[in-house]
């Protein structure tokens, strides 16, 4: 197998690892309550909070993709694998909790995938990790203020964020 790319990228989030980790795994399908690209996600095999439960995660209208859950260490890691996005081959994303303070968590996402041809990673970085970053973003809108993130309502989302000072919490 070809050598996998990586990106990370984290955000704080203004909660305690449990709550972060009761949406991220004990709310596996519901991916979409924070993530700003999907307009559905369903379970389609298994249990949330379960290991081996699988996803189906809609983009419009004409794309999808799967995910299942290979691994969880409860509050602290959470890996998932992915199959749908084209021309990209051996998804894994992991999320990775640190707690900083009482109320108060890193969460990481490392992205290890592999393009088909190659060179399709160099041209995909840039946009892949900006799409991590939103999904961050979204996790933190959810877990802070308790709303669904839409679609529509996203780009205020973002901006409201990029002015609130480091640290500072979702109003």
């Amino acid at each position: 197998m070809a050598k996998l790319k990586s990106l990370q990228t984290d955000i704080r989030v203004n909660a305690n690892r449990e709550k972060i980790w009761e949406v991220l795994f004990n709310q596996f399908s519901e991916i979409n309550i924070y993530h700003p690209g999907t307009t559905d996600s369903r379970l389609t095999k298994g249990k949330n909070g379960e290991i081996g439960c699988q996803r189906v995660c809609q983009f419009g209208s004409k794309m999808s993709i799967t995910e299942n859950v290979l691994e969880a260490i409860p509050l602290e890691k959470l890996a998932i694998d992915a199959n749908g996005f084209p021309g990209v081959k051996d998804i894994m994303a992991t999320f990775s909790l640190r707690q900083l303070g009482a109320e108060s968590t890193e969460v990481a996402i490392t992205f290890r995938y592999r393009t088909i041809p190659a060179i399709l990673a160099m041209f995909m970085l840039r946009s892949m990790k900006k799409n991590l970053h939103q999904v961050l973003v979204g996790l933190k809108f959810y877990v802070e203020t308790g709303r669904q993130l839409e679609k529509e309502n996203f780009k205020s989302i973002y901006s409201e964020f990029l002015e609130l000072d480091a640290g500072k919490a979702f109003a």
